[in-house]
């Protein structure tokens, strides 16, 4: 069992694993400032929560985390318990139970007036070691992944038996070591341990919860297939089958509400200050303006550019791809692409509000905010859509609506779906090539739909010209003011969708290639059961006739 001592040397507070006593007052225990000067060195990882460098002494390499103290109650809390603290707590009692994790030798805090201010966790450093995350999306042998997945299922039953609960368990936060694979039993680590707690009861709650975090990360880079054997060596196959299977569903239903829940998430940090994004507000005496703006770019760059638009807008508005109503698109090219360097050609769609959306926008919703949400929405669920660079709002300076807003996107070399279609079917189909050359499309394009359907995601207007086709095997969807992300698509949503479609799809896709599209659609989807297609066709038809298309109803 490990021990800790409390030595206080003002300002600083160390608490210290007694069996390396003398390496930290030999190299830290008095040297405090060698720590800040190395945490500015070497940066490893470092956001908004916290920095990760090394420290490297002739005895032993150490790793070092620095958690920051974000607000008033983050210093509180520490002043209790700091996250450093927890960290070696959690690892102490991994390591009592024989689990392997991140060696703790102490925890250094500074304070001021009782509070503290700064805080640090010195680790032993694990050496040749990825994460599993990593060594996942690399090919692997099939025995390989198997003996890994049955050791994982025995490190999380072993975790769970010491009354361990990790609150962000995924296989980002596991280490392997691959030279260990060649062995029966790879050694694996459980790491980052500030949100973890022992329990004294750990409740069926916790471990469901635990797996399900397992489930959903596995399945990101392993078939469905490889978590389900996974959840089998956790519960080591002892079960009746009946209580497995139930625990089988409790998992995988809990998975996926995780998986949209970290959809909501991620997606929400484009309207925020992020690692991805930036948030600024610009308000001087004669503008007012909200900025939202990928990190890689600089924000006087889009200024420049929507300044061209607005030019080109009142002296050249031929020259703009698009100027009609309230919306206006421009294409410009060789915007600088920040810190990797080289340049992009981007599409500037500009809004201009009427009365009832300059009213919306007092509670955030306006068409150009939407376009930018939505497009990071689908960006999260990797789902092929034009990549979001920037959202502007200049807004009034007296009633602080909206008066105008700009989104600013990478430009794809893409075709809309109707001008694809006529370019490269449109010639007599026993020309070489062509019949299969359509059959590949129209599945991609079926699959590009189901996809879309089955993350969730409704697009209001998906017109044939809302999908431009950059290939056969590749198709991106656009004008995404009028999407909305849900639990599941309804089936009367797909209707809509798939008549929309219909409705809009030149007559080059015949009677034949539509039923084809269809089939690649609806091949495997539980929601449209066997019995139920031809009524959903029938009903696709319906709705595409009142769209004045020219099919006819079946007899």
């Amino acid at each position: 069992m490990l021990s800790f001592i409390r030595i206080d040397r003002k300002p600083y507070r160390w608490f210290i694993n007694q069996a390396h006593r003398k390496l930290l007052e030999t190299y830290l225990i008095g040297r405090e400032a060698s720590v800040y000067e190395s945490a500015t060195k070497n940066i490893l990882k470092d956001n908004s929560a916290r920095t990760i460098f090394p420290m490297d002494f002739p005895e032993m390499k150490v790793i070092v985390k620095r958690y920051k103290m974000q607000n008033l109650v983050e210093m509180l809390k520490a002043t209790f318990i700091s996250k450093a603290h927890q960290e070696m707590k959690s690892a102490a009692h991994l390591i009592q139970y024989r689990i392997n994790t991140a060696y703790p030798l102490g925890v250094m805090e500074q304070r001021k007036w009782g509070f503290v201010t700064d805080v640090f966790v010195f680790l032993k450093k694990i050496d040749e070691v990825v994460t599993l995350k990593e060594f996942l999306s690399q090919p692997i042998s099939v025995e390989s992944k198997d003996n890994l997945l049955k050791s994982l299922g025995e490190l999380i039953r072993k975790v769970h038996q010491a009354r361990f609960f990790h609150k962000d368990l995924h296989i980002g936060n596991i280490l392997i070591e691959p030279s260990s694979l060649k062995a029966e039993t790879p050694d694996l680590y459980l790491i980052d341990l500030h949100r973890s707690s022992i329990q004294p009861h750990f409740a069926q709650s916790y471990g469901v919860y635990n797996l399900a975090q397992m489930v959903y990360s596995l399945s990101i880079v392993l078939p469905l297939t490889d978590a389900y054997r996974f959840v089998k060596y956790y519960r080591e196959l002892d079960f009746r089958r009946n209580i497995f299977r139930d625990f089988i569903r409790m998992v995988f239903t809990q998975a996926e509400d995780l998986r949209h829940k970290h959809w909501r998430s991620r997606n929400k940090r484009c309207l925020k200050n992020s690692s991805g994004y930036a948030r600024i507000k610009l308000k001087d005496k004669t503008r007012w303006e909200h900025v939202f703006l990928d990190r890689r770019f600089k924000c006087d760059d889009i200024f420049g550019l929507i300044g061209q638009h607005d030019k080109m807008a009142a002296q050249e508005p031929n020259k703009l791809f698009k100027h009609a109503g309230r919306r206006s698109i421009s294409v410009l090219r060789n915007l600088p692409a920040g810190r990797h360097g080289g340049t992009a050609d981007v599409v500037i769609k500009e809004y201009r509000y009427s009365v009832w959306n300059k009213i919306l926008s007092f509670l955030g919703v306006h068409p150009a905010r939407k376009e930018w949400f939505s497009a990071s929405g689908l960006n999260v669920r990797d789902v092929e859509t034009v990549e979001p660079i920037a959202l502007v709002e200049k807004r009034d300076l007296f009633f602080t609506w909206v008066n105008r807003s700009y989104v600013i996107t990478k430009k794809v070399d893409a075709q809309p779906t109707g001008q694809f279609l006529m370019k490269n079917f449109s010639r007599r189909i026993k020309e070489s090539g062509v019949l299969g050359n359509k059959i590949r499309f129209i599945k991609q394009f079926a699959l590009a739909v189901k996809r879309l359907h089955q993350k969730g995601i409704f697009h209001h207007d998906l017109k044939a010209n809302n999908v431009i086709i950059q290939n056969p095997d590749v198709c991106y969807f656009i004008d995404l003011d009028r999407v909305s992300f849900n639990r599941e698509t309804t089936l009367e949503e797909r209707v809509i969708n798939l008549a929309q479609l219909n409705a809009a799809v030149t007559d080059v896709i015949s009677k034949s290639d539509r039923l084809r599209f269809y089939r690649f659609y609806s091949y495997g989807e539980e929601c449209l059961p066997w019995k139920d297609r031809k009524d959903i066709i029938k009903q696709v038809m319906q709705a595409t006739v009142k769209r004045r298309h020219f099919w006819p109803l079946p007899g």
